[in-house]
Order: structure tokens, then C-alpha cells, then sequence
């Protein structure tokens, strides 16, 4: 699934990041609530990529 050219799979990795970010809530000013999203964005990604 994966591209194997290092540029490729950076683009791609950025593309499914930002439509995960598009699908939630906004992120947050404060810093304790940056880590849970950023924690949650992660997880996210890590999902589809296993999926």
C-alpha cells in the first residue's frame, strides 16, 4: 500500500494525515489537548495503514 520512493510515501503519508485531520474536530491552543489529538491523528493514521 505504501509507495516505496521515500518522496512518494512522505506525500502520501502527509495526504492520509490531512484527511484524517479534515474529518475531525479542529485542533486545539491548549498544549495538553495538542497531545490528545496528535496521540489520536497517530493512532488514526496507524489504523489505515494496518486496515
Amino acid at each position: 500500500m505504501l509507495p516505496e520512493d521515500p518522496m512518494l510515501r512522505r506525500h502520501f503519508l502527509t495526504q492520509l494525515q490531512s484527511e484524517i485531520e479534515a474529518a475531525i474536530y479542529p485542533r486545539t491552543t491548549d498544549s495538553v489537548l495538542q497531545r490528545h489529538y496528535d496521540a489520536f491523528v497517530a493512532m488514526e493514521l496507524e489504523n489505515r495503514l494496518a486496515g
